[in-house]
């Protein structure tokens, strides 16, 4: 992958939280990079495998405020 390449990756990963819950497993998995492999496994672990954050809990698609800055939403 380029620089571009894997700044458009990042980008995409960032841009998770605003499909519906039931579709992020998926397209992550769909969408992994061979050459970040600890950005992939630690994001893997921490968030798309979590007990501790399930999907639904960080998923903002369709809610009003988009944002886990408590300032921000008010």
């Amino acid at each position: 992958m380029s620089e571009t390449g894997t700044y458009s990756f990042i980008r995409q990963l960032l841009c998770l939280p605003l499909l519906p819950a039931e579709h992020i497993r998926l397209t992550f998995e769909m969408n992994t990079a061979t050459h970040i492999t600890p950005l992939i496994e630690s994001m893997y672990h921490t968030w798309i495998n979590s007990t501790e954050w399930p999907l639904e809990s960080w998923s903002v698609y369709g809610q009003t405020i988009q944002t886990n800055n408590d300032l921000e939403g008010n």
